[in-house]
Formats: structure tokens, C-alpha cells, sequence
């Protein structure tokens, strides 16, 4: 009988279901936001929302979401756009920023589509941007959509 190699292969996207041979601890961290930075965020869509809001934004008409995320490796957000576009994000190209003080660092935008900029649609995408920068060591930088004016009657 052959003997199976222990070593593991790490997964794109983590799971806390993922344990070892042997059944001990999980092989890879689980990459959540924390209640605080979910806290954050929603504060900052809402805050986001409202800002749209008072130059005539419409919120319940379809909008194109932008998504920033700055990281100091390419590869990173690049393995972050492979996954975003099995999600059917629309993936960016990484390019070199240059950030503060003459930091060099990469930056990636991906898009999305929804229906509306209901709070719950908005905060789901923000918090799973923010799950998957802390996946790929990047920083989730925000999001931001044109102003979607109504229909005049």
C-alpha cells in the first residue's frame, strides 16, 4: 500500500472546513472582517450612499460598483482578480501606483453590476471585498459608482 504525503496543497480560497490528514487543526487561517471592520464599512456605505444621494442619485436604479484594492504584490491582486471573476466580477488590470510617501504599491479596481444601492446589496459586496483582500493581502480601498440620475416623467 502506498503512503499518502502529508503535505498539503494550499487552496485559492480558504475554508475553516479544510483540516489535515491526521484530523488536527484547519491547514489555513480563516479570512473573515472583523465585527469592527464590518462595522466600519457599513458606515461607510451608508455614508457613501448618502453622499450619491445628495446629488441626485437615484438609488434604486441599476449601478456599476467600482471596487479599489492597493496591494504591495502584483501576484496578490492578481490571484484576487482570478477569483473575483469566477465570482462574475468584472476583473481589472493591475497597475503600479505610487502611494504616500513614494511608496510603491499595485492597485486593482473590479466591477460590478446591481440592481439597486439598496443598503443590504451594497454592504454584501463591500464585506466580501473586504474578506477577500484580507485573502490576498491587499487592502480593500473602497468603492464608488456613478451618480444614476431618474427618469424625468
Amino acid at each position: 500500500m502506498r503512503e499518502r504525503n502529508k503535505k498539503m496543497v494550499p487552496i485559492p480560497f480558504p475554508s475553516p472546513f479544510v483540516r489535515s490528514f491526521d484530523g488536527s487543526l484547519p491547514l489555513q487561517e480563516k479570512f473573515v472582517p472583523t465585527k469592527i471592520q464590518i462595522k466600519r464599512q457599513a458606515q461607510t456605505d451608508l455614508m457613501i450612499k448618502k453622499m450619491l444621494g445628495s446629488k441626485g442619485d437615484d438609488e434604486t436604479k441599476p449601478h456599476t460598483i467600482d471596487h479599489s484594492f492597493i496591494a504591495e504584490e502584483a501576484s496578490s491582486l492578481a490571484e484576487l482578480a482570478y477569483l473575483a471573476a469566477l465570482l462574475k466580477f468584472l476583473p481589472g488590470v493591475v497597475n503600479p501606483v505610487i502611494v504616500g510617501n513614494d511608496a510603491r504599491k499595485f492597485e486593482l479596481t473590479l466591477q460590478s453590476s446591481i440592481d439597486s444601492l439598496a443598503i443590504h446589496k451594497v454592504l454584501r459586496e463591500s464585506i466580501l471585498m473586504c474578506a477577500l483582500a484580507e485573502a490576498f493581502g491587499a487592502e480593500y480601498n473602497g468603492w464608488g459608482s456613478s451618480i444614476v440620475k431618474a427618469d424625468a416623467t
